[in-house]
């Protein structure tokens, strides 16, 4: 167990003995939050003195030292699929680390306040930030864009607007609501004078093909693709994603009855009800 002082000590301890194993030096004012990277076999630590630092837990030696914010840091995350560490603070950009080198990979910008925190969604490429301002948005960590923004329904002034009030948020995962369901949902709740929850809205959608019932499916050996016709359009799909690739919408006069690939399989040929 690890855990950080206001006097800019990391101290470890031993669970079952109650007792401290040893205590790690390094920054100079109030440690924000200790960060255990189980994979690497590394805890990292963000302090007010603007450093966030990387110790070997097997050592309990420092072994990076990240410098980039310019004021304090009070949260840390960690995306194991891109192997990123992200950090933000009372500045208002949210920087991204590789725990491998100390140079920052890039920084976020969007937020004109001071950052309470940064969450990372389990099993995905998706970040959240949110600012004392109750301004929360969400980024996706395989191109660094913001791809949604979004705060609490109020009005100026009253109880449920978090301008200058939110002080924290955690993302939780929810239990699943039937034994059959394949995607997880997730909820965020952001506290200042009251508590908020904001749940992930998620359509869902059924394994269909098309609106309309199918009339003809073949297979493309060459390009690996699927073809398939419904009343007058064309649908080309790739075999191996299930995505679909091409759609030829319209294509016949009619509702298309026959159709067939070329003996080197890259055009179709159709035909329709009308002759």
């Amino acid at each position: 167990l690890y855990s950080g002082s206001v006097a800019g000590t990391v101290h470890s301890w031993d669970v079952e003995k109650r007792e401290q194993r040893s205590c790690l030096y390094g920054h100079t004012d109030i440690v924000m939050e200790v960060l255990s990277i189980d994979y690497l076999e590394n805890v990292v630590s963000a302090s007010l003195d603007t450093s966030i630092r990387i110790w070997d837990t097997y050592t309990e030696q420092q072994t990076t030292k990240l410098m980039g914010h310019s004021k304090g840091v009070n949260s840390l995350a960690y995306n194991s699929s891109h192997r990123f560490l992200i950090s933000s603070g009372f500045d208002h950009d949210v920087f991204i680390w590789s725990p491998f080198v100390n140079t920052l990979l890039y920084k976020l910008k969007g937020h004109k306040s001071a950052l309470v925190g940064c969450e990372t969604v389990e099993g995905t490429s998706e970040l959240i930030t949110a600012d004392c301002n109750g301004i929360f948005k969400l980024w996706d960590l395989r191109n660094f864009q913001c791809i949604d923004t979004f705060t609490s329904d109020h009005e100026p002034g009253d109880v449920d607007d978090l301008t200058g009030c939110l002080n924290c948020f955690g993302h939780v995962k929810l239990p699943p609501n039937s034994p059959n369901q394949e995607e997880e949902d997730y909820r965020l709740v952001a506290a200042s004078k009251k508590l908020f929850v904001f749940d992930q809205e998620r359509i869902r959608k059924e394994p269909v093909t098309d609106d309309v019932p199918l009339r003809i499916a073949l297979f493309n050996e060459q390009s690996l693709t699927i073809f398939t016709t419904s009343e007058c359009s064309v649908k080309i799909w790739d075999a191996v994603l299930g995505t679909l690739k091409r759609f030829y919408k319209n294509v016949a006069p009619a509702d298309i009855s026959a159709a067939c690939l070329d003996d080197r399989q890259r055009k179709f040929i159709i035909g329709d009800v009308s002759g």
